[in-house]
């Protein structure tokens, strides 16, 4: 979540130009369409056009949510979306369906789990997250009736 961008645009970014506003992958389609004066398709786009910051760092995004969706394991984290919007993150597993909050401007290895502080936070961020998974379509995930975690565990410990 913390991996810096680096736009190059000579005569337009001055070298050396910082600029701390959070984006996501998702920018860039809206901002290389507006930068090349493409119109914009059909279809909605997820992201918004960075070049206002890019022309100014001291100008700001409006305020928005960006969602991370993870359906799946890997060896960095369990099925789970994500929501940020400023500097609150909200995890919620789909295990459990338990959430964790975040304040990433005070704690940021978000160590601490901030949601039994903030209810209202985590209530608006998880509809937030409902709301954007019906508009996205996004597969849920369902109990498979047929599994048993203890016959998974004496499998794994077979040779």
């Amino acid at each position: 979540m913390r991996v810096p961008y680096i736009f190059c645009w000579p005569r337009k970014i001055p070298a050396g130009t910082v600029c701390h506003e959070v984006i996501s992958g998702v920018d860039l389609y809206p901002t290389f369409l507006a930068l090349a004066g493409a119109a914009n398709p059909s279809h909605t786009l997820d992201g918004t056009d960075l070049t206002p910051v890019l022309i100014d760092s001291h100008r700001q995004l409006p305020l928005r949510e960006l969602f991370w969706y993870f359906p799946s394991y890997s060896s960095f984290h369990r099925p789970s979306v994500v929501a940020r919007r400023g500097d609150w993150k909200l995890i919620h597993l789909f295990e459990t369906g338990e959430s964790e909050l975040h304040d990433t401007d005070k704690d940021i290895g978000e160590t601490r789990n901030v949601a039994a502080e903030h209810p209202d936070v985590v209530k608006d961020l998880e509809s937030c997250i409902r709301k954007w998974m019906d508009e996205a379509e996004a597969p849920r995930m369902t109990p498979n009736p047929e599994y048993d975690p203890t016959v998974q565990r004496k499998k794994r410990r077979s040779p």
